[in-house]
């Protein structure tokens, strides 16, 4: 088991995505972690993002956190994830060189190519994101621990020196909640 629980387990993002089933598992699960760490933490804030590592590691994971991890999360890691891996499995650091990995059933795309499926996964990876605070906003009073950790790239805002505009009111003024962490 890993150190840091996967929110995903490296089999069921192959079973619905379009990875490969014979992908070695040791590619996706730093991927994974990293995704979870570097930008799912972000989204949730660092009460929540907590308490769900702490209810999947000992498998205790209440009912309202595992719809959110189905329905919200998972979507959302499975793009991210190939998004983030696009370039690590096509290229490996050897001990003398930056390698292409090939294969001997086809051709290995080129760095074009690349950039396009990566950028299509990161945005279909931000739609999730999307989904996954408004259901966050609109579920507020379920999930206590929800704040965002970085306000402005989730929400939107500028830092401007000593003093922060906000300007969610803006994304949230036809919602029913206007700020789902204050």
């Amino acid at each position: 088991m890993a150190l840091t629980p996967l929110f995903i387990e490296a089999a069921r993002l192959k079973e619905f995505s379009v990875i490969s089933e014979n992908l070695d598992n040791k590619l996706l699960e730093p991927t994974i972690i990293a995704v979870q760490d570097l930008f799912l933490s972000d989204i949730l804030g660092k009460d929540l993002y907590a308490e769900l590592k702490t209810q999947i590691d000992a498998s205790t994971t209440t009912a309202l956190n595992q719809t959110l991890l189905n329905d919200y999360i998972e979507p959302y890691l499975i793009n991210k994830v190939i998004s983030e891996s696009v370039l690590d499995i096509t290229y490996k650091l050897r001990n003398k060189a930056i390698m292409t990995t090939g294969s001997d059933l086809g051709n290995v795309a080129n760095l074009t190519d690349l950039t396009k499926i990566q950028g299509q996964y990161n945005n279909r990876a931000e739609g999730y994101r999307k989904l996954l605070i408004d259901y966050m906003c609109e579920n507020g009073d379920d999930y206590p621990l929800y704040c965002p950790i970085n306000r402005e790239s989730t929400i939107g805002g500028f830092y401007l020196g000593n003093k922060r505009v906000d300007y969610r009111h803006r994304y949230y003024e036809n919602r029913p909640e206007k700020d789902c962490c204050d």
